[in-house]
């Protein structure tokens, strides 16, 4: 994630350039495999790619690229969108300064798959040689009402897998690690105990399906490399992929059981999902005290100054913020905290403020007390 972290800072730098090269029409270059001069017949698909790459692929709308079918089943239908697309890196920012290269087009079964490249421009610095290339990606291509359409390569990766339901969760597998009904039942068990817990409804179906590692956990987002950190989960829609080679992934679970909020910071999506859910095989009690440690040494504690490091995991800040306000009013204040509009830092300061009664130096000051508290053990 420190990785894509320096992009971001890299992007922000080049974003004059940028701007001024924000009306240009996105070219895709074509490889010996996909160049309409010797192989015609592959220019709906190139079409295809290319009207997708120009229609705004960061953004959740009605993209009449995709096929209707995942447009129905998934609000975030293009399941590769932000492992990619998140923050700065918007599609402007991406392909003003990475360049669309079709590799190739093939048959594959009953469909056809695109694999592409997102190449660094000449222009660019030594600085983005390690982000060079960023991505290979790959997606299906579906016939839709006789027209070709975008689509998720999940499904066609995962048609012959081990499937196996356990109430509302659905777990996928490509082997017989299916078969490991403990910790399916401890997964819905899991799950259970948050929503009695803190009286939460229970989840709408969702799936997991269980690879080994980030590189295969990329591949059924649609990926084959790219540069998103070391990520071994991930929650889209009403699916967990799942990297660490088991079905249990309490972290992503609670991304799936707790209530949606499209304004809630995420600071506080990612600090209840570790709150709960723990991080990277870590429980709470490691993440925190870890954080702790480094955060009092960094900047002496201050949470507003957390909130502008991003060298230091938010994922453990707001882990520990949902375990003060819970710890300081209980259940009830948390869930209101969690269902407010906190979609900048300003606006969530200003939420913990209204919900604590406490003024912001009153605020850190508690918060600095309970990381030393935290950090002693």
């Amino acid at each position: 994630m420190l990785k894509y972290l320096y992009l971001f800072f890299l992007l922000n730098i080049a974003m004059p350039t940028i701007l001024l090269a924000q009306d240009q029409n996105i070219q895709v270059q074509l490889s010996w495999w996909t160049d309409t001069t010797n192989h015609p017949e592959l220019e709906p698909f190139v079409n295809l790619y290319a009207n997708y790459i120009n229609s705004a692929p960061d953004s959740i709308y009605d993209n009449p690229n995709w096929n209707k079918r995942e447009k129905i089943l998934y609000k975030d239908f293009d399941l590769s969108r932000n492992s990619i697309f998140q923050g700065t890196l918007t599609a402007q920012a991406i392909f003003s300064s990475f360049i669309p290269v079709l590799l190739k087009i093939e048959k594959k079964d009953t469909v056809y798959q695109l694999t592409s490249l997102l190449k660094a421009k000449a222009h660019l610095g030594p600085q983005y040689t390690p982000y060079d290339p960023l991505a290979i990606m790959k997606y299906a291509v579906v016939k839709e009402n006789g027209k070709w359409k975008m689509a998720n390569i999940l499904p066609y990766e995962t048609s012959n897998w081990n499937k196996y339901q356990q109430d509302y969760i659905t777990f996928y597998a490509p082997s017989a690690d299916i078969n490991n009904k403990l910790a399916i039942q401890n997964s819905v068990k899991f799950c259970d105990s948050i929503c009695d817990h803190y009286n939460l409804k229970k989840p709408s179906p969702f799936s997991v399906y269980t690879v080994n590692g980030t590189h295969e956990l990329g591949q059924l987002l649609g990926y084959e490399y790219y540069i998103y950190g070391n990520a071994e989960g991930k929650s889209i829609n009403n699916i967990i992929l799942s990297g660490n080679s088991s079905p249990y992934y309490p972290h992503e679970f609670v991304h799936q059981i707790w209530p949606k909020n499209d304004k809630r910071n995420r600071l506080l999506d990612e600090g209840i999902a570790t709150w709960l859910g723990g991080s990277m095989n870590q429980n709470y009690k490691a993440i925190s005290m870890d954080f702790s440690s480094r955060a009092i040494e960094k900047v002496d504690g201050n949470f507003t100054d957390l909130l502008k490091d991003h060298t230091l995991s938010f994922y453990a800040q707001g882990a520990i913020l949902c375990d003060l306000i819970h710890h300081y009013y209980g259940t009830k204040k948390l869930k209101l905290l969690l269902e407010k509009d906190t979609s900048d830092d300003e606006k969530l300061l200003q939420a913990i403020l209204e919900i604590t009664k406490w003024d912001l130096s009153t605020f850190n000051k508690n918060w600095k007390c309970y990381l030393e508290n935290i950090s002693d053990g």
